[in-house]
């Protein structure tokens, strides 16, 4: 006897999807902060895409398609990877000098404070590769 899965509500660009899956894909732990919904730490986490590789008519017909290129997050971090989502893949990589030239017009203290995000970023990717390297 084939056992019937229960079905999640999934959300893919702005469609809900019914995802059959023996399990909650949730499971109430950010991924990237790590902060939890059991230690009262946050309210609740979302599937964030990080690309929609496939038309929603699609996934509509093969549902599981819905947990693909998928990360768990909290609220905070969502709001991130959604602005890093359309910083990085809607702007051509022929045209990411527009990012540099909105940048200029920053005010002075939000141009400091992504200076510094960025060399935190490069400090974290020369660890990476020096781990990576032994």
């Amino acid at each position: 006897m084939v056992e019937k899965l229960q079905k999640w509500a999934i959300r893919y660009q702005q469609t809900t999807i019914m995802v059959p899956y023996p399990r909650n894909p949730r499971r109430g732990i950010c991924q990237a902060c790590g902060r939890s919904k059991e230690k009262g730490e946050i309210k609740t986490t979302q599937l964030h895409h990080w690309f929609y590789k496939y038309e929603t008519e699609t996934v509509k017909k093969n549902p599981l398609l819905a947990l693909e290129n998928s990360v768990e997050l909290c609220f905070r971090c969502h709001k991130i990877a959604d602005a890093f989502r359309a910083f990085i893949t809607e702007i051509r990589p022929e045209n990411q000098s527009w990012i540099v030239d909105v940048g200029k017009v920053m005010p002075e203290w939000m141009q400091y404070r992504f200076g510094q995000i960025c060399q935190l970023w490069i400090l974290w990717l020369n660890e990476r590769k020096k781990k990576n390297a032994t």
